[in-house]
């Protein structure tokens, strides 16, 4: 007789287990389905007038553009880009990698020169200068990164930030095939293949 209240204490036991296990589960699904229903609220636009100007002023006009754009992007990084940069990873060696992202970023040199100079900014105007003259002539065009290899980089600068000295709004867009910018960095970029 002890052996079947035993036998049927542990039934409750386990079945009592259960239940608060699935009592404990809808909670947390309740939970989460409530936090859900009280975040999507906060989602809508407002009805009144009044509401939708301001909603309208402070919302995003380039949206529309830019989800299309994004879209492009993935696209184009999914078919193109990261293929290629695979097989240039995987391909070149490293040391070779290196050399022609060093390259690269002396010929941006001058423009961080100009510009460092533009903003004032004398200390890193130096400091480009002599890293261009260094680069280009020890460094074989920039192929190797001398004044880097002594961690005396200078600060990049390019004609983006110029406008920003002068007070020009920022405006969010989103490019095709370069990501999310804003329209004052691409007026520096039209400055920049002018000059």
């Amino acid at each position: 007789m002890a052996e079947i209240v035993a036998s049927q204490s542990v039934k409750w036991n386990n079945a009592l287990i259960l239940h608060v296990k699935i009592m404990s589960r809808l909670a947390r699904c309740g939970a989460s389905l409530l936090l859900v229903a009280l975040v999507s609220a906060c989602a809508t636009a407002p009805q009144d007038s009044a509401g939708q100007e301001i909603h309208a002023a402070k919302n995003d006009p380039f949206e529309p553009t830019n989800r299309y754009v994004f879209d492009v992007n993935l696209a184009i990084m999914d078919m193109a880009i990261n293929p290629i940069a695979t097989i240039y990873r995987e391909g070149v060696p490293e040391p070779y990698r290196n050399g022609v992202r060093n390259f690269l970023d002396n010929l941006q040199m001058p423009v961080t020169i100009l510009n460092s100079a533009l903003q004032g900014d004398w200390d890193n105007t130096a400091e480009a200068s002599m890293s261009f003259f260094i680069n280009t002539t020890a460094g074989l065009g920039g192929i190797f990164d001398i004044p880097g290899s002594f961690d005396e980089e200078p600060r990049k600068a390019d004609f983006r930030s110029d406008p920003g000295r002068l007070g020009r709004q920022r405006w969010p867009l989103c490019h095709a095939a370069s990501g999310r910018a804003l329209q004052r960095p691409r007026h520096g970029r039209a400055w920049a293949s002018i000059s």
